[in-house]
C-alpha cells in the first residue's frame, strides 16, 4: 500500500517460508507482482491463494484474466549510412567600384 513493490515482495515471500499454507501471502504476492506488471507471476500466486480458500477479489481476478501481455515489437535494425561532405567556402565576389 505503501508502494514499496520489492519489499512486499520479499516481506511475503519470508512470510510464506514460515507458513507456506497461508493464502494471504499468496494473495499479496499475486498483488505485488500485478503492480510491477509481472502478470505471469501475479496469475501464479492468485491461482495459489484461490486453491488455499482465499477470497481474492472478483475485480482483481478480472483484470489478471482480461490482462494481455505486452508484445514486443520487432523493428528492423537502422542501417545508418555515414556520409562525408565538403564544405564549400564561397569567394565574395567583390565589386570594383569606379
Amino acid at each position: 500500500q505503501k508502494g514499496d513493490i520489492e519489499k512486499s515482495i520479499k516481506t511475503n515471500r519470508k512470510m510464506l517460508k514460515l507458513a507456506p499454507d497461508f493464502a494471504l501471502g499468496y494473495n499479496n504476492l499475486a498483488n505485488a507482482y500485478f503492480m510491477k506488471d509481472d502478470v505471469k507471476n501475479a496469475k501464479k500466486y492468485c491461482k495459489k491463494a484461490l486453491e488455499l480458500g482465499f477470497d481474492v477479489h472478483p475485480e482483481f481476478q478480472k483484470m489478471l484474466e482480461s490482462h494481455k501481455p505486452k508484445t514486443k515489437k520487432k523493428t528492423a535494425a537502422k542501417k545508418t549510412k555515414t556520409v562525408k561532405t565538403k564544405t564549400v567556402k564561397k569567394k565574395k565576389e567583390t565589386k570594383k567600384r569606379r
